[in-house]
């Protein structure tokens, strides 16, 4: 059908290819963490440091599905508004390797010290939602 070919005629930007592929990754490895967590870690982490683990990858598996959206929302704003969505791409990436990253490393080591990183990488998630919503309702551009 015309839609059909339509939509195989669209190629993707090197910009939206390479945030996809981020987004993916980011997936594929929040679901072998997850999964290495539920069950490797069973019968050698704590119930606390298990919980530690759990939390890492919920927000792991969040902020990838978070940068998958912003690809999809990539195309359909202007230039300016995509500036916005570089900063939310950059924060969510940063939030999941300093808050999962030092949630995941602290329940292999047991080295509670490490949750002083996390709140970092909590508060990069939050600036990354802002970041996103900027893009969509900011009305200038923005450096």
């Amino acid at each position: 059908s015309h839609v059909e070919s339509k939509m195989t005629t669209n190629t993707l930007s090197a910009h939206e290819r390479l945030i996809w592929k981020c987004g993916s990754l980011l997936m594929v490895t929040a679901i072998i963490l997850g999964a290495f967590g539920a069950h490797g870690l069973k019968k050698i982490a704590s119930p606390e440091a298990l919980a530690w683990w759990e939390t890492g990858a919920t927000y792991h598996r969040t902020h990838g599905l978070g940068v998958m959206l912003i690809a999809a929302l990539w195309p359909r704003v202007s230039i300016s508004r995509q500036k916005w969505l570089k900063r939310a791409i950059w924060c969510h990436l940063s939030g999941v390797f300093l808050f999962s990253g030092s949630l995941y490393i602290m329940t292999l080591t047991e080295m509670k010290w490490l949750g002083a990183i996390t709140p970092f990488g909590g508060t990069l998630f939050i600036l990354g939602w802002l970041s996103a919503f900027m893009a969509v309702v900011s009305k200038r551009s923005s450096s």
